[in-house]
């Protein structure tokens, strides 16, 4: 079905060009200039490179946030009870100036978590990395772990 689809898509294209071309029809000429010159035009050098480097991008930001998965729940007082929000939430960014680990990769991660009376609470962490290892945590009160 999606490559008949597809199939009928690029027959379309190729038949109102043909005719743009061929005839120089008025309507043809509109239907080439306002509904397919907004298309992106895809480089065959940049387009393969900018993918990898997406990829490898959010690869190592998977990584990271299993590893700050793991340090958040060695250091909880109840880890079996931590629900941490799912991945696309989460921000990663930069540490700014004035900040401990200035300068260093971070991410935002928000997590469920019981308090000591049972109550569940969300709380919000800021992992601060070096070299692809959780160097420290930065809670919302400013308490470092």
């Amino acid at each position: 079905m999606k490559r008949a689809a597809i199939f009928v898509a690029a027959f379309l294209v190729f038949y109102f060009s043909a005719v743009a071309v061929a005839s120089r029809n008025y309507w043809a000429g509109m239907f080439w200039s306002l509904y397919l010159h907004g298309i992106p035009r895809y480089d065959l050098i940049q387009g393969p490179q900018e993918f990898m480097e997406k990829y490898t991008l959010r690869k190592k930001q998977r990584v990271a946030y299993k590893n700050a998965i793991e340090f958040i729940k060695a250091r909880s007082i109840t880890p079996s009870t931590l629900k941490f929000c799912p991945f696309d939430e989460h921000k990663f960014g930069v540490v700014s100036a004035g900040f401990v680990g200035e300068g260093h990769p971070s991410m935002e991660v928000c997590v469920d978590m019981q308090n000591v009376y049972g109550a569940m609470i969300r709380r919000d962490f800021i992992v601060v990395f070096s070299e692809d290892k959780v160097s420290l945590v930065l809670q919302e009160d400013g308490n470092v772990w």
